[in-house]
Formats: C-alpha cells, sequence, structure tokens
C-alpha cells in the first residue's frame, strides 16, 4: 500500500500530465484514490474518538467530482479536481493525523 507521501507525489505528477495534455493513467489515479479514501475512513473512528470531526462530505464531493471529470474525459477537470480537491483533503488528513499523534 502506498502511504500518503507516494499518493501525494502521483497525483502531483498525473496533474501535471494533465495540465500538459499528456493524459493519464486513470487507474492508477483511481487505485490512489481509493487507496486514500480507505486510508481516512480507516481512522474516522480515532479523529472522532479524540474530538476531530474530518469533513468526510468534502471527501464524498470530491469522489464524486472525480467520478464526473473521469466520466466526461476532461482532462482539465480532472487535473482540477486532483489538484485544488484531492490535494487539499491530503493536506488537511496529514495535518489531524500529526495533531492526534501529539496528542497524549
Amino acid at each position: 500500500m502506498d502511504s500518503i507521501i507516494e499518493i501525494q507525489e502521483k497525483i502531483e505528477n498525473v496533474t501535471n500530465q494533465l495540465w500538459q495534455g499528456k493524459g493519464a493513467d486513470i487507474e492508477l489515479i483511481s487505485a490512489c484514490i481509493d487507496t486514500l479514501v480507505n486510508e481516512i475512513t480507516d481512522h474516522i473512528g480515532e479523529m472522532k474518538a479524540v474530538g476531530i470531526d474530518f469533513p468526510m462530505e468534502y471527501v464524498t464531493a470530491a469522489s464524486k467530482n472525480l467520478i464526473e471529470a473521469i466520466s466526461k474525459k476532461d482532462d482539465y477537470l480532472l487535473a482540477d479536481n486532483l489538484y485544488y480537491e484531492w490535494k487539499e483533503i491530503i493536506i488537511v488528513y496529514e495535518e489531524v493525523i500529526n495533531e492526534m499523534k501529539g496528542m497524549p
């Protein structure tokens, strides 16, 4: 399983490829997003136990937007989704995990 850093790097690489009009491996990016969503979902209970309310509705909306971009075969829409939505989700998730690690 990829680490969050590896997923983040793959998303950045795919985003750059899409913005350059080079296309992307949709299966690879879908697998990365699935891994990320599964990891977040696996930690939701821990987050709630320490009083952190992770915005899963944002993850759900980003997932729907990802599916829409893929189904429309719109590389620029997909790149925007990856860059503006999934990149932000990763940043927030990393902050939450780091905060939880620092808790007693």
